[in-house]
């Protein structure tokens, strides 16, 4: 028997479990014509990630041990409005090359993802983002390992950053997106179809 590695995992964000002020929100444009929405309440932007947020969702996934993914994530902003736009995205049983925990759920650590790319680069519409931020088109090196979790199950979470941010899908890619992102970082309208678990 062989068996295949995991290579892609896609989310989509409306199988997610919701807390605090996330809300599904139709959308046509969106994954499964849902969107998760923090409404804009013009609360101020957090400067770290929280250990215990009141606002966040979380999603679930298999994650393949002997696998590096790249983490994407598709953001659309209230408005289109600048201030509106990121989140920190934590996980459950992730490590680092070393095998040392990183970004874990329940800690002050995340990574920040940000739709704009740079100051002034401008948003419109839905658009692919990782952690990277600072200029157009650069890409985030960081990878993420599951080792932790032995094929078991492992969690996403996402915890609001700036209120009035959207977003639809979720991206691991060990191979396909490892360097480059699903669609634009602007206009997009990819949609991938949800890994089954």
């Amino acid at each position: 028997m062989t068996i295949v590695p995991t290579q892609e995992i896609v989310l989509h964000a409306s199988q997610a479990g919701l807390a605090g002020a996330w809300q599904p929100r139709l959308d046509s444009t969106a994954a499964g014509e849902v969107a998760l929405w923090h409404p804009n309440a013009n609360a101020p932007k957090l400067a770290a990630p929280l250990a215990n947020p009141t606002h966040f969702f979380a999603l679930d996934l298999v994650p393949d041990p002997t696998q590096q993914y790249k983490l994407w994530i598709r953001l659309k902003a209230e408005g289109n409005y600048w201030a509106n736009d990121s989140v920190f995205v934590q996980f459950d049983g992730a490590v680092d090359a070393a095998g040392n925990s990183i970004y874990q759920v329940g800690t002050t650590s995340a990574l920040a993802v940000n739709l704009e790319e740079c100051i002034g680069c401008g948003e419109s519409g839905w658009g692919w983002r990782d952690d990277a931020w600072g200029a157009k088109g650069i890409v985030s090196r960081v990878m993420l390992r599951f080792s932790n979790v032995n094929g078991a199950r492992a969690g996403i979470w996402i915890q609001t950053r700036e209120d009035g941010v959207m977003i639809d899908q979720v991206v691991l890619s060990s191979n396909k997106y490892k360097t480059t992102r699903p669609g634009a970082p602007k206009n997009d309208a990819v949609i991938l179809e949800r890994t089954p678990f």
